[in-house]
């Protein structure tokens, strides 16, 4: 059997992206959609709406008094903060547990993608962007093609560093030629086989290497941002963190200095360990 033969095998064993994300994540993103719309498909839901409970409940949103229902959450937190709820829930489970051949203990590659999720969330809205929730949605879903590579990345750890240090590659570059296949590429080939929009399987993809001229650059560029920042903060590194190379391009393109990415580093920063607690709730 080929080796994309056995990682494309592999994906039957995750855990499938459930109809009730991908039609609330479908309905966010319909201008005409009602708040009423979203809140009956999830309440249909019992343990996503206990869930989105407990999580509305979280530091991390600083809301004062007790929420005790669907309806107080969407009313609190909003139409879009409740859609991001109801898909950390439904992604958290791929993510928890070790990705060895990446030197990731549980949880890390988890802490990371919701972090990273946030990060991007945080940037899309202060643009005024109208494709928050694909943002979001986008740099939650992007390393899930780790959870599947981690699993043959080992062997071959020593032929990468040996490329990265003879040729001075990145990680992922002496990944595709040593394995004929990156995360980018089987990120978006899992996400494909999910259903998700086409949109967000271009961005995940293309948020590893954004460059001029690709589809959403914007967008990517958001993605690749908020997950350097989470290297650059220690979130997630695990072992292709240490032949990362950022590219400066992306700051440009965001029309972002060097203080602000440092700005925005401190700003997260103040708020990890409340975030750390609602990712513990999902």
């Amino acid at each position: 059997m080929k080796f994309l033969d056995l990682l494309l095998d592999e994906i039957d064993e995750l855990e499938p992206f459930p109809q009730i994300a991908h039609r609330v994540l479908k309905l966010s993103e319909e201008p005409e959609s009602k708040m009423s719309e979203i809140a009956e498909v999830i309440q249909y839901d019992p343990i996503i709406t206990a869930n989105i409970i407990k999580m509305s409940n979280s530091a991390f949103f600083g809301i004062s008094r007790k929420i005790d229902s669907l309806k107080d959450s969407l009313a609190v937190l909003g139409l879009n903060r409740v859609v991001e709820l109801v898909l950390m829930k439904c992604g958290s489970k791929n993510y928890k547990g070790a990705q060895q051949g990446y030197d990731l203990e549980n949880g890390d590659l988890w802490r990371k993608s919701a972090s990273a999720a946030f990060i991007a969330r945080r940037i899309a809205k202060e643009r005024e962007l109208h494709t928050v929730s694909r943002i979001f949605t986008s740099a939650l879903l992007r390393d899930i093609g780790k959870v599947i590579l981690g699993r043959y990345i080992e062997s071959k750890k020593e032929k990468i560093f040996s490329m990265i240090d003879s040729m001075g590659c990145s990680f992922d570059e002496a990944e595709k030629k040593i394995l004929g296949i990156d995360q980018s590429e089987l990120s978006a080939i899992i996400l494909k086989k999910w259903g998700f929009p086409n949109e967000i399987i271009v961005i995940v993809k293309n948020s590893f290497f954004p460059k001029e001229g690709i589809k959403f650059l914007m967008e990517s560029d958001i993605v690749y941002l908020s997950h350097s920042i989470c290297l650059m903060l220690g979130i997630g590194v695990g072992c292709d963190g240490l032949a990362y190379r950022f590219d400066e391009g992306v700051l440009k393109r965001l029309n972002l200095s060097h203080a602000d990415l440092e700005s925005m580093m401190i700003d997260f920063a103040d708020s990890i360990q409340d975030l750390e607690d609602l990712i513990g709730l999902t």
